[in-house]
C-alpha cells in the first residue's frame, strides 16, 4: 500500500490544458531531482562537519518538505499555485540566509538568478519583473541595515556601493536572462503548437484513414455482399464505426412509395425495426422530403421528435439515399453524448459513404430481382418440361391419330404411334417429307385446295373421311385439322380417329337385320314383339 502511494506520488500529473501540463512537467522534474539533490548536500556538508541544525541544513529540511507537499498539490491539480508558493519559499529562504549570514552576495545573487529565470519559464514575464524589483529591494535593504551597523562614513560608502554594484550586475544579468526565458517560452509555445498541429493532423489522417477504410469496406460489399440483410448490417456496422456510436439505421422507401420502412436498426432504433415514417415525420421524414442531409443537435428537445424514441438521443444526422434523383432511402446515425457536433469533414465523408451505400443497396435489389426472376423463370421451364412430358405421353399414347404438318409445303414433322399404325408408315423413312410424296393425297391441287379452305376455316371437320391403304382396302375415319402456330410459322394439326371397325360392325348388323326381317315377314302367322309391360312393340302381320 505504502509502496504504490509512494510511486503515485512520483509519477508525472496528467492534465488536459498544455499550460499546466508543461508547469506540471517543469515541477515534476524539479521536485524529483531537487529532493535527492538537497539529502545528498546535506549529508555531505554533515559529513565534512557542519552542524545538522545549521541554517542552511534547516532550510534545506524545510524545502525538501515543500518538495513534497507539492507533489502532493501538483497531482491534485493545483499547478500555477504550486509553482508560486515554491518560489515564494525559495526566494524568502534565500534573503533570511542573505540576511543571517553576512557572508559574500555571489550565492544569493546566483540564486535570485535562479529564481527569476524560473519564475519566468513557469509564471511568465510579469512574476519575473516582480521577483526583478523585490530581490533589489531586498538587496538594498540588506545594505542599509549593514550601513547602520556599520562604523565610520567609509564603511557606509561601502556597503551602498557594493549594493549599487550588484543592483547594475543583477540587473544586467536578469536582462540576459529575461530575454533567454522569453526566446525559451516562445519556443515552448512554438514547439507546443507544433506538437499539437501535428497531434490535430495525426488525428485527422486517422480518422481519413479510417473513413476510407470504411469507404473501401463498402465498395468491397457492393461486389461481395448481394444479399440484402448482410449488406445493410455491414453498411451500419461501418458507419457507427466513422461517428464513434452504436446507434444507427436505414429506412427505405417501400415500393408503393408511400413511406420509409425501418429495414434495420442497431442500438436504440433496433426494437422499431418495421416501423413507417411519411415524408416530413421525424428527421428520416424530412430527408426523404427535401433530399437533403438534415442535422438535429439535442433530438431530445427537438418539436418535432417520435415521442416514441427514448430521451437520451443528443446529436441525430440524417443522409438521403439516392439512386439518380429518386430517394431509395435514409441512413440516419444517433449520438447519446452531450455536445456531440458533426463537423464539416465528417458530413462530407458520410455524404460520399451514403453515395456509395446507395449503390450497394441498389446492387443487392437487383441481385435480389435478378435471382427472383431467375427462379420464377426456372420454376416455369420446369413447369414448361412438365407439361411438355405430359403432352408427349398424351400426344404418343392417345389411341387418336395426330400428326403435325407444314401448311404450305404438306412436310411431315411429327406424328403418334396411332398415326404410325393407321397409315401404315415407318417413321424413320416418312417424317420430312410432305404427305403427297407419301401418297396421301392424289394431287397437289386437290391439297392446295385444301390449304385454301382451311386457311379460311381455320378448322376443318369430316366425319365421313376415308382413304385406300397400302393394300388396297378402304379405312374410314373422322378426321379434324386446324391451323395453329408454332413461333412464326403457320402448321397443321391433323387428327383422325378410325372408324373402319364400326362401320363394318355396323353394316354387318344392318345386314343381319335385314335378314332376320325377311325371315320373320315369310312366316303365315301374325308375330308380336311385346314389352315387359304387355304393350306391342313391334308387329308382323299374318300373311294371306
Amino acid at each position: 500500500m505504502a509502496g504504490q502511494w509512494i510511486k503515485r506520488l512520483f509519477s508525472p500529473p496528467k492534465t488536459t490544458n498544455e499550460e499546466d501540463a508543461r508547469t506540471g512537467l517543469i515541477l515534476h522534474a524539479a521536485t524529483s531531482w531537487g529532493i535527492p539533490v538537497l539529502l545528498i548536500f546535506i549529508g555531505i556538508h554533515t559529513a565534512s562537519g557542519e552542524s545538522l541544525l545549521s541554517k542552511t541544513h534547516v532550510y534545506m529540511g524545510f524545502l525538501i518538505l515543500a518538495f513534497v507537499f507539492s507533489r502532493l498539490a501538483i497531482h491534485r491539480g493545483h499547478f500555477r499555485p504550486t509553482a508560486r508558493v515554491l518560489i515564494f519559499l525559495a526566494w524568502a529562504g534565500l534573503t533570511y540566509l542573505a540576511w543571517t549570514s553576512h557572508e559574500s552576495w555571489e550565492s544569493q545573487i546566483i540564486g535570485y538568478l535562479t529564481i527569476t529565470l524560473a519564475s519566468g519559464l513557469l509564471l511568465g514575464t510579469a512574476e519575473a519583473f516582480f521577483y526583478l524589483l523585490v530581490s533589489i529591494l531586498a538587496v538594498w535593504g540588506i545594505s542599509y541595515f549593514e550601513a547602520a551597523s556599520s562604523k565610520g562614513l567609509e564603511g557606509v560608502r561601502d556597503a551602498y556601493a557594493s549594493a549599487l554594484n550588484l543592483t547594475l550586475d543583477f540587473s544586467l544579468a536578469w536582462l540576459v536572462l529575461f530575454f533567454i526565458i522569453k526566446i525559451l517560452r516562445r519556443s515552448l509555445s512554438a514547439g507546443d503548437s507544433e506538437i499539437r498541429r501535428r497531434a490535430q493532423t495525426e488525428a485527422l489522417l486517422q480518422q481519413q484513414a479510417r473513413y476510407l477504410n470504411a469507404l473501401h469496406e463498402t465498395t468491397l460489399g457492393i461486389i461481395n455482399r448481394l444479399e440484402l440483410r448482410p449488406l445493410l448490417e455491414s453498411i451500419l456496422a461501418r458507419a457507427c464505426e466513422l461517428v464513434d456510436t452504436q446507434h444507427a439505421l436505414i429506412e427505405l422507401v417501400v415500393p408503393d412509395g408511400s413511406a420509409l420502412r425501418l429495414e434495420l436498426g442497431l442500438g436504440i432504433p433496433a426494437p422499431y425495426e418495421g416501423h413507417l415514417t411519411c415524408k416530413d415525420e421525424d428527421i428520416t421524414g424530412r430527408v426523404w422530403a427535401t433530399g437533403e442531409t438534415q442535422f438535429v443537435s439535442d433530438y431530445s428537445r427537438w418539436e418535432h421528435r417520435d415521442p416514441k424514441i427514448p430521451s437520451q438521443i443528443r446529436a441525430v444526422i440524417g443522409l438521403p439515399l439516392r439512386n439518380g434523383e429518386e430517394i431509395i432511402g435514409v441512413l440516419a446515425l444517433l449520438c447519446e453524448k452531450n455536445g456531440r457536433r458533426f463537423d464539416p469533414e465528417q458530413v462530407s465523408l458520410l455524404e460520399r459513404f451514403a453515395s456509395l451505400v446507395s449503390l450497394a443497396i441498389q446492387n443487392a435489389r437487383l441481385y435480389e430481382e435478378a435471382r427472383r426472376e431467375l427462379t420464377e423463370r426456372q420454376l416455369t421451364q420446369n413447369a414448361l418440361r412438365e407439361n411438355e412430358e405430359k403432352f408427349r405421353k398424351i400426344f404418343h399414347s392417345s389411341p387418336v391419330a395426330i400428326c403435325i404438318t407444314t401448311l404450305e409445303e404438306g412436310c411431315l414433322l411429327e406424328a403418334n404411334y396411332a398415326y404410325w399404325d393407321l397409315m401404315e408408315l415407318d417413321p424413320e423413312t416418312a417424317l420430312g417429307r410432305t404427305t403427297v410424296d407419301l401418297g396421301l393425297w392424289n394431287t397437289l391441287e386437290e391439297r392446295s385446295a385444301f390449304v385454301e379452305k382451311l386457311k379460311r376455316t381455320g378448322t376443318l371437320y369430316n366425319p365421313e373421311d376415308s382413304f385406300r391403304s397400302k393394300n388396297g382396302e378402304w379405312k374410314h375415319m373422322i378426321s379434324f385439322y386446324e391451323l395453329i402456330h408454332i413461333g412464326e410459322e403457320e402448321h397443321v394439326l391433323s387428327m383422325f380417329y378410325d372408324t373402319t371397325a364400326q362401320r363394318q360392325t355396323m353394316d354387318a348388323l344392318k345386314e343381319s337385320e335385314s335378314r332376320n326381317r325377311i325371315l320373320l315377314e315369310a312366316v303365315p302367322d301374325m308375330i308380336l314383339e311385346l314389352t315387359p309391360d304387355g304393350l306391342i312393340k313391334d308387329m308382323i302381320p299374318p300373311k294371306g
